[in-house]
């Protein structure tokens, strides 16, 4: 195995803050690109202070960090140094931030012609509503997802929100696709130009709905609500166990109708025709959910999951993260590691995805804020102590010790 990541090699510089810019950067600080985080001196990206510290631990990792004031003249003359020096650039900036800094796309080609820019926003550079702030839950709202969830006989109650980011997570990885495929773009063109990749975070949950949008044209039925079972299987769904645990069966075809009917001892119903296709019991959902629900409340969850699995039907339990840390297939894979963060300690965090058989991706800490200005400015960009001194004395930049040099 090699000791180097994929992507060592490519520099990236990552701007904005929260959670859809630096995800891109995270993706690429795993993989082995020197991921320089460029941060506002006053406090750092937002998400060193607001939610849980646990968030930056993560999304921060692998990277290094500078903090400067782009908001200064000599914070952009930096920012243009560190341009001139990179193959991609990400900001999840509102629209229009970028310009007003004179670090327009076409200003930062003219240091860099082959830097790739990717950019992350509410609802995109273009558009009636690009000027609109947009955030995760909204983003899921706009794209009709959200219209998705909840009981189609409950049309009163709001859909209740997922519980977990998806734009924002989902976003950054189409970005960071395009970002790698533009990167590709620009080693086979002569002239090695690079090109913008943009997104609005709305998009990545609207082609997850590809299908139903396509549906919609052809036939003008708006789907309702799909309520907590699956559209593709009967059964399809969570089912409450003896033992307060929920268990999640699928059911698609013939096969595992069939292998199913065994296992909970429903023969009648495997020897029903009428029920061997997906589309027939989906008439019948109803009163076959009623039942399987039924037949779940006098199992222990540990015990269903087992005479289902034996039976080769789709099914499992669904798992808390205290089941994850503790479960023996996650622990041989590895899929989950121990990092030390310098503030909070170790911390049980998931491994990067995917992994590779020669060149592996690496797990490592979070940067303190500047932790890396000296470093940068001084080893990168050939500054030397006087002027790192003079930009920290006038704060333009900041970083642990650099007044001291």
């Amino acid at each position: 195995m090699d000791a180097k990541g994929p992507l060592d090699g490519i520099r990236v510089l990552e701007l904005g803050a929260y959670l859809a810019g630096p995800f891109v950067g995270t993706l690429f600080a795993e993989m082995g690109a020197d991921v320089i985080k460029v941060e506002n001196p006053q406090g750092g990206d937002f998400m060193r202070r607001t939610g849980r510290p646990e968030w930056f631990a993560i999304e921060g990792r692998c990277k290094r960090s500078v903090a400067i004031d782009l908001g200064r003249p000599e914070g952009r003359s930096i920012l243009l140094d560190l341009v001139k020096r990179a193959d991609v650039l990400v900001e999840n900036f509102r629209p229009g931030t970028l310009e007003k800094w004179g670090l327009a796309p076409e200003e930062l080609w003219r240091v860099n012609p082959a830097l790739v820019i990717v950019r992350i926003s509410g609802f995109g550079q273009s558009g009636p509503y690009k000027g609109r702030p947009g955030y995760d839950g909204l983003a899921i709202a706009f794209s009709g997802l959200l219209s998705r969830i909840g009981y189609p006989e409950l049309p009163h109650l709001p859909p209740p929100l997922p519980g977990v980011v998806l734009a924002d997570y989902t976003a950054p990885l189409f970005a960071a696709l395009g970002a790698l495929a533009a990167l590709r773009a620009r080693d086979l063109d002569p002239n090695r130009r690079g090109q913008v990749v943009e997104i609005a975070l709305y998009e990545a949950p609207l082609r997850f709905l590809g299908y139903l949008v396509a549906a919609y044209s052809r036939d003008g039925n708006l789907p309702e609500r799909e309520g907590p079972f699956s559209p593709g299987a009967v059964p399809g769904g969570c089912y409450l166990c003896r033992d307060g645990r929920f268990l999640i069966v699928r059911v698609l075809d013939e096969n595992q109708w069939l292998a199913f009917c065994r296992a909970i001892g429903r023969q009648d119903w495997a020897n029903d025709h009428t029920l061997r296709s997906l589309e027939a019991r989906a008439q019948r959902r109803q009163y076959i959910e009623k039942e399987v629900a039924a037949w779940a409340a006098t199992m222990d969850s540990k015990e269903a999951e087992r005479i289902f699995l034996d039976a080769g039907v789709v099914a499992g339990r669904v798992n808390t993260i205290a089941d994850l840390l503790e479960d023996p297939h996650v622990q041989e894979r590895g899929s989950l590691v121990k990092v030390c963060d310098p503030d909070l300690g170790e911390l049980v965090v998931p491994r990067p995805v995917p992994r590779f058989s020669r060149t592996p991706s690496r797990v490592g800490r979070a940067p303190r804020l500047g932790e890396h200005t000296y470093e940068v400015l001084r080893d990168l960009l050939g500054y030397n102590d006087a002027q790192i001194a003079g930009l920290a004395a006038s704060r333009v930049i900041t970083g642990p010790g650099i007044t001291g040099r």
